[in-house]
C-alpha cells in the first residue's frame, strides 16, 4: 500500500514540475479510489484499498491519458461521461490485465482499431448512447468477449468489415436503438457461437438471403420495431436452433410461403404489422409454440393455412377474420386467444 503512495505521489509530482501553472486535482470516490485530473484529462487513478469495481461520472472529462488505470486491480469498470466528448486510445486502458466488465456511456467517441487489446479478460464490452457511428476493428483479439453491447448509437449500416478482427467468443451482440438501414450478407459470419442477436429499433426495410450466414448456433433473433415489408423464403432457414423469432412492429405486409419452414420456434412474434391475408404457405412445413398475429387487422385466413404446419397457441386479438380452428386446420389441442399473450 505504501509503495502505492508513494508512486503516486512520485507521478503527481513530476507532473506538477512539467504544468508549473497547471493544477492536478485529486478526489476521493467510492471511498476507496484516488482519481486525479489535468484540467479536463484524466493522468492517474489509484486504489487506497481493495474493490471490485471504479465507477467514474464525470461530465467535463475529455481524455484519458496512456497509463491512467495502470495501478488498479479492479475487474469492473464504468464510465459515465454525461454527453461529453472522450478521447481514449489503445494505451488508455494499459494495466487493467484484470478488468473483466468495461462500461461507457453517454460519451461522444470514435473507435479506432485494436483500442481494447490491452483488456485481455475482457468478457463483457458496453459502450452505449456514444453517437458511434463505425465501429473499425475496434474488438480485434478480444478472445474472452462473450457480451457485446454497442446500442444507442449512430451505425447506419453493417458490412463484411464491421466486426473485422473479432473473435467467435461473442455469444450476445446487442445492435438495438441504432440507425442500421442495411446489412450485407454474411456480415455476422466471425461469430459462429452467437447465442442471441439484438436488431430491434432500427430502420431496417429488407433482410437479404445470407444475412445471417454462419449463426448456426443462433436462438433468438430480435428484428422488431423496423420497417420491414416484405419477408422473403430462405432468409431464416438455414438457423435451425433458432427457438425465438420477434418481427412484431414492423411494416410487413407479405411473407413468402416456406420463409419458416423447418424452424422450430418457441415463439414467433409478428404482431402489430399489416398482415390482411394468412395463405396456405407462409407457415408451411414450420413449427411454432406461440404465434402472435395480435394486431394486424388479417381479413382473410385460408381454408387449411395451418395444416401443413405445427402451431400450438395463436394469438389473434385486433384482427378482422372470424377464428375457426378447424376450417383453418389447427388440430383440437391447439388454442386461438384474443388476449394480448
Amino acid at each position: 500500500m505504501k509503495a502505492k503512495i508513494v508512486a503516486c505521489l512520485s507521478i503527481l509530482f513530476s507532473l506538477s514540475l512539467v504544468h508549473s501553472n497547471e493544477d492536478v486535482i485529486c478526489s476521493k470516490i467510492q471511498g476507496a479510489f484516488n482519481v486525479c485530473k489535468l484540467n479536463s484529462v484524466l493522468i492517474h487513478v489509484n486504489e487506497t484499498i481493495t474493490e471490485a469495481g471504479l465507477q467514474i461520472t464525470d461530465s467535463s472529462l475529455t481524455e484519458i491519458a496512456a497509463h491512467a488505470f495502470q495501478d488498479l486491480t479492479i475487474a469492473e469498470l464504468k464510465l459515465d461521461l454525461k454527453g461529453s466528448h472522450l478521447e481514449i486510445q489503445p494505451s488508455s486502458f494499459e494495466g487493467l490485465q484484470r478488468v473483466d466488465t468495461l462500461v461507457i456511456s453517454s460519451a461522444i467517441l470514435s473507435l479506432e482499431p485494436d483500442l481494447f487489446k490491452a483488456l485481455p479478460l475482457l468478457n463483457s464490452l458496453s459502450i452505449t448512447s456514444c453517437k458511434i457511428a463505425e465501429l473499425k476493428g475496434a474488438f480485434s483479439g478480444l478472445s474472452k468477449l462473450e457480451s457485446l453491447y454497442i446500442n444507442y448509437n449512430n451505425l447506419s449500416s453493417v458490412d463484411v468489415d464491421t466486426f473485422h478482427g473479432a473473435r467467435d467468443s461473442v455469444l450476445y451482440l446487442w445492435l438495438n436503438n441504432n440507425e442500421i438501414s442495411g446489412i450485407d450478407p454474411r456480415s455476422f459470419s466471425p461469430f459462429s457461437k452467437l447465442r442471441r442477436l439484438q436488431l430491434s429499433h432500427n430502420q431496417l426495410t429488407a433482410i437479404k438471403p445470407e444475412t445471417f450466414h454462419g449463426l448456426d448456433q443462433l436462438n433468438e433473433l430480435f428484428l422488431g420495431h423496423n420497417r420491414l415489408s416484405v419477408i422473403e423464403k430462405n432468409v431464416f432457414n438455414s438457423l435451425k436452433q433458432l427457438t425465438r423469432l420477434d418481427l412484431s412492429h414492423n411494416q410487413i405486409s407479405s411473407i413468402e410461403d416456406g420463409a419458416f419452414a423447418s424452424l422450430s420456434l418457441t415463439f414467433l412474434n409478428l404482431r402489430d404489422n399489416r398482415l390482411r391475408v394468412i395463405t396456405g404457405g407462409i407457415f408451411s412445413a414450420a413449427s411454432v409454440s406461440e404465434l402472435n398475429l395480435s394486431n394486424n387487422d388479417v381479413r382473410i385466413v385460408e381454408a387449411g393455412a395451418f395444416r401443413d404446419s405445427r402451431v400450438e397457441i395463436v394469438f389473434f386479438k385486433g384482427n378482422r377474420a372470424p377464428m375457426n380452428r378447424s376450417i383453418w386446420g389447427l388440430p383440437e389441442s391447439s388454442d386461438v386467444r384474443t388476449d394480448d399473450g
